[in-house]
C-alpha cells in the first residue's frame, strides 16, 4: 500500500468533474472511549495508520474517518 493508493481512496468526484476529499465524521459522545492508537509495544508505521482512518460512508464510498473533539463531554 502507498500513500498515493490511500489517499486516492478518498477522492470523490462530482458530475461536474469537481473533486472532494471525503470525510466521515463522527462526533465526540465521549472523551473516555478514546486513546492514543500508537503504543510501544506494537508500533505501526504511519502508513498503516493512515490506512486504518479509511472507513465505508453512507453511501459505500470510501472515506477518511475524523472525529470532532467539540461536544458537551469534553468541555
Amino acid at each position: 500500500m502507498t500513500w498515493e493508493l490511500l489517499l486516492s481512496l478518498v477522492i470523490l468526484q462530482d458530475s461536474d468533474g469537481s473533486r472532494y476529499l471525503n470525510i466521515y465524521y463522527n462526533e465526540c459522545l465521549d472523551c473516555d472511549e478514546y486513546s492514543p492508537a500508537v503504543n510501544c509495544a506494537s508500533p505501526q508505521t504511519a502508513l498503516q495508520l493512515f490506512g486504518t482512518l479509511i472507513v465505508e460512508d453512507e453511501c459505500g464510498n470510501c472515506a477518511l474517518n475524523i472525529k470532532s473533539n467539540i461536544c458537551e463531554a469534553c468541555e
